[in-house]
Formats: structure tokens, C-alpha cells, sequence
């Protein structure tokens, strides 16, 4: 059995993320992934079975690193208008220092069949606390809209964008963002 070596193991991942990045999923192979981490192909698979486990891995270690310290994050909040501003404070947190780790996550939300079915269901489980907050904003009548896509959009979407062309003043931003969700 091969010593598992944590530093080959980040740059096979950190490849990952400079493919996704650079290219998104369009031919990323593992022999693409293997040159830029400066690994033979036979290293990747002492990690992962295949790419999809790889994938799916990657994505679960996203997602649960985003969303470290989210529920006591909006414990803080006094009504759905301040979580809703701490969800995307929160999210802008994390972006500002992981934006491709943010990129790749999107690419594995929108492209769902490349990761496994657990990797899927484990990172709606995760979502769940925002949604929930989205769900409660939606019942009392708060929003512009109900509709979750448009919403995702209009709220992290939008917060994308903003931190990935330099913005600046995020909580400036993110309190125009739900003050124009909110009735």
C-alpha cells in the first residue's frame, strides 16, 4: 500500500481547479489533470477510483468548506432580511479567498451527472439551511419573486459576478442586492 502524500494529493486538486477554471469540464481527463499537477495518472488513481469520484469528492470538500460556520453565521441574524445579508456575506467570505474552489462548485451544481449521486444529494443537504431561509422568505410574502432559479440569480449570481470583476465594497453590495429582493 502507497503512503499517501497530502502534497501531491492538493496539486492534483489545485489542477482541477486551474482546468475548470481555464477550460470548465470541456476535456478535462485525467491525463490533462495529471500534467498540470505534475504527476504520473497512475498517482490520481492512489486518491480517486475515476474522475467522477474525484469530481465528486472535490465537490463535497467545496461545499462543506463553504458552508463552515454558516448556521451559527445566521444564528446571528434577527429576521429573514439579516440572514439573508449574512448568507451572502458569508458566501462572499469564502469566494474572496477560494474564487476557483467558488467556480468549480457552480460547474459541478450545473453539470450534476459528472459527480456521483451521493456527491449530489450531500451538497443538497448542505444547502438546506439556505434554502430553508429562502423557503421562510417566500412564505411570508417578502420577495420580489418565488421563483428559486431567479433568485439564485438575483442573489449569489449577482454576487459572483460583482467579486469575480474586483467589486469592492461587498456588503455595500450585498445590502442593494436584498433590498431589491425584499418588498
Amino acid at each position: 500500500m502507497r503512503k499517501i502524500d497530502t502534497k501531491k494529493q492538493q496539486a492534483i486538486q489545485q489542477a482541477v481547479y486551474d482546468l475548470v477554471d481555464a477550460d470548465g469540464l470541456t476535456n478535462l481527463s485525467m491525463s490533462k489533470i495529471a500534467e498540470n499537477a505534475h504527476v504520473s495518472p497512475a498517482t490520481i488513481y492512489i486518491y480517486y477510483a475515476d474522475k467522477k469520484d474525484l469530481l465528486s469528492q472535490m465537490y463535497m470538500s467545496v461545499k462543506s468548506s463553504l458552508d463552515q460556520g454558516l448556521t451559527e453565521t445566521l444564528d446571528q441574524g434577527i429576521d429573514v432580511t439579516s440572514k439573508l445579508k449574512l448568507a451572502l456575506l458569508h458566501f462572499a467570505k469564502y469566494y474572496e479567498k477560494h474564487p476557483k474552489e467558488i467556480l468549480f462548485m457552480w460547474t459541478m451544481l450545473h453539470n450534476s451527472t459528472e459527480v456521483s449521486d451521493e456527491a449530489n444529494e450531500f451538497c443538497r443537504q448542505r444547502a438546506a439551511v439556505v434554502v430553508e431561509l429562502i423557503s421562510t422568505a417566500i412564505r411570508e410574502e417578502l420577495l420580489i419573486t418565488s421563483d428559486i432559479l431567479e433568485l439564485q440569480a438575483l442573489t449569489f449570481g449577482s454576487l459572483s459576478d460583482y467579486l469575480q470583476n474586483g467589486g469592492a465594497n461587498v456588503a455595500v453590495f450585498v445590502d442593494h442586492i436584498v433590498d431589491r429582493l425584499i418588498y
